[in-house]
């Protein structure tokens, strides 16, 4: 009998078996892009490493960029990250990478208010949406943010995470609720709609699909914008949507997953691949294939067991 599992049940990649180990393949040759320098780590062993068609390098991994939101945009990988710079706010920035040779063939930064850069959309025509944890949602002319290498004179539009909810917070141990703007951190597009979700590592975590024109009209997205909303798995980094179903990654320095939604059934997991840890966004081609970031290797996160600061293309159908 078909299993299906639900969200909400002890989830597959909490349990699973990914556990780190140093991989001595030659395949670690073949990766496109430039090698960071600072270490001289190998890579660790993917769980399903048959399942890789591409490997590239994180770019500017020596210049403690961490990678977050990824989408691909006119067969090119667009990632989005943040420079972790200590004693000052974070520069927020998009590459525009060839997945043929790994090449960074163009960029541009952030306004100073957006700090991570969690998640990104590519909606066609140049239309680019950009979700960061401070609750902000950009809609970009990624032809002209690339054209400037300045996405401040590209913004076509904006609205904030406006909907409160409660949170349990482990920096209030004396107030362990409190009330705060909810923060987006990753995001996909349908065709038609954007769909918002944030991380959460305790608590209900949901995805919501929602009418990105009437948020932008308001200047904020509220209860009134939301055409759907189901619970999903703690700790997910991000989504992509396959033409039909909705796919979620989950990440975290040990372990991760991708899981396949039936949105219409309200988050039934359909399919649960696991992951090593560091997942962060992901992206599907026209072609099926996924692609995927990684940022367990970023400078930032130098001492996590898991050194893996790529991005690789797999086939999951």
């Amino acid at each position: 009998m078909k299993r299906i599992f639900l969200l909400g049940i002890c989830l597959c990649f909490l349990g699973s078996n990914c556990t780190s180990q140093e991989s001595d393949l030659s395949f670690d040759n073949i990766i496109l892009g430039i090698k960071p320098t600072y270490s001289d780590r190998r890579l660790h062993i993917f769980v399903e490493n048959n399942m890789i068609i591409t490997r590239i390098w994180i770019p500017e991994i020596d210049k403690k960029f961490v990678p977050q939101g990824l989408t691909i945009a006119d067969d090119f990988i667009l990632l989005a990250g943040y420079s972790s710079l200590k004693g000052g706010p974070a520069q927020v920035k998009v590459f525009k990478i060839n997945p043929e040779n790994g090449k960074v063939i163009a960029q541009f930064k952030l306004p100073k208010y957006i700090h991570h850069g969690d998640g990104l959309a590519y909606a066609g025509n140049s239309i680019l949406w950009l979700v960061d944890n401070t609750g902000n949602v950009l809609k970009i002319d990624s032809r002209k943010a690339f054209q400037y290498g300045n996405a401040q004179k590209a913004i076509l539009g904006s609205f904030i995470d406006g909907k409160s909810v409660e949170l349990s917070s482990a920096l209030e141990k004396n107030s362990p609720k409190f009330k705060r703007r909810m923060r987006t951190h990753f995001c996909t597009y349908d065709g038609k709609n954007l769909w918002l979700g944030r991380w959460a590592r305790t608590g209900t975590p949901k995805i919501y699909k929602i009418d990105q024109n009437k948020a932008l009209l308001k200047g904020r997205f509220d209860q009134s914008e939301i055409l759907d909303s189901f619970k999903i798995a703690h700790r997910t980094q991000g989504a992509a949507w396959d033409g039909k179903n909705l796919w979620l990654s989950q990440g975290g320095k040990y372990r991760g997953g991708i899981q396949k939604i039936d949105q219409r059934r309200k988050g039934v997991v359909l399919k649960h691949i696991p992951l090593i840890g560091g997942a962060e966004d992901i992206e599907f081609t026209p072609h099926g294939t996924l692609w995927i970031s990684f940022e367990a290797g970023a400078m930032k996160y130098r001492k996590w067991n898991t050194y893996f600061p790529l991005i690789i293309q797999l086939k999951v159908d």
